[in-house]
C-alpha cells in the first residue's frame, strides 16, 4: 500500500461536489485523511480570471495498492465523470471536481499524461498551503528542498479558509474510519 497525496478542487457547486468526491473516492480507495479547505479566485494563463466563481480547494491522503496510472485512469476520472466533468482543451475551465494527483509515496512519474510530484505544487499556493498543512514538512520526491521551502514565498494572502466544509469533511472521515474499525 502506498500513500496518495490527491489534490481535490471545484468551482461548480463545490462544496457538494466535494463531499460527494470523497464519498466516492472512499469506494475505491482508503481516504485516510482530508486537509483544511480553501476558496482562491479562479486563475488562467494569464493571472486571475474575471467572472469566473471562485475555486475550493484541498488535498485528501489515500492509501492504496494501485500504481498511479490506474488510480488515475480507473478512479480518479471515473469519479470526475460520475460528477459530471467534462474535460476540454480549456484546461482553466470551471469544473464540478477535478483529482489530480499531487504525490505518490516517494515515486517520481514524468510521461506526457502524469507528472509526479505535480507541477502544481510548485506554483499554486492553493495547492501546496493544504498539502503542507495535511503532508507536513516532507522532502519532495526528487527536490533538494522540503515543502516548507516551497511555500514559504508564496502569497497566501488570496486563501479563505472553509471551516464548516473542513470540520464537515474530517467528522465524515472519522465516522467513516470508526465504522471501518468496528467491522
Amino acid at each position: 500500500m502506498t500513500l496518495f497525496h490527491i489534490g481535490v478542487g471545484a468551482n461548480i457547486q463545490p462544496q457538494e461536489n466535494i463531499v460527494s468526491a470523497l464519498r466516492l473516492l472512499q469506494k475505491a480507495v482508503a481516504v485516510v485523511a482530508v486537509s483544511p479547505f480553501y476558496w482562491s479566485d479562479a486563475v488562467g494563463k494569464d493571472g486571475l480570471q474575471s467572472g469566473c466563481p471562485p475555486f475550493l480547494n484541498g488535498v485528501c491522503v489515500c492509501d492504496s495498492d494501485l500504481d498511479a496510472m490506474a488510480l488515475k485512469r480507473d478512479v480518479l476520472r471515473e469519479v470526475e465523470a460520475r460528477l459530471g466533468r467534462v474535460r476540454t482543451k480549456d484546461k482553466y475551465a470551471n469544473r464540478p471536481i477535478d483529482l489530480d494527483i499531487l504525490l505518490w509515496g516517494t515515486h517520481i512519474v514524468n510521461t506526457p499524461t502524469l507528472r509526479i510530484p505535480d507541477p502544481d505544487i510548485f506554483k499554486r499556493a492553493f495547492v501546496a498551503l493544504p498539502l503542507f498543512e495535511v503532508a507536513g514538512n516532507i522532502r519532495l520526491p526528487g527536490a533538494t528542498h522540503f515543502l516548507k521551502d516551497v511555500l514559504t514565498p508564496m502569497d497566501v494572502s488570496g486563501l479563505r479558509r472553509d471551516d464548516p466544509l473542513t470540520a464537515r469533511l474530517n467528522a465524515w472521515l472519522n465516522a467513516e474510519l470508526e465504522r471501518k474499525d468496528t467491522q
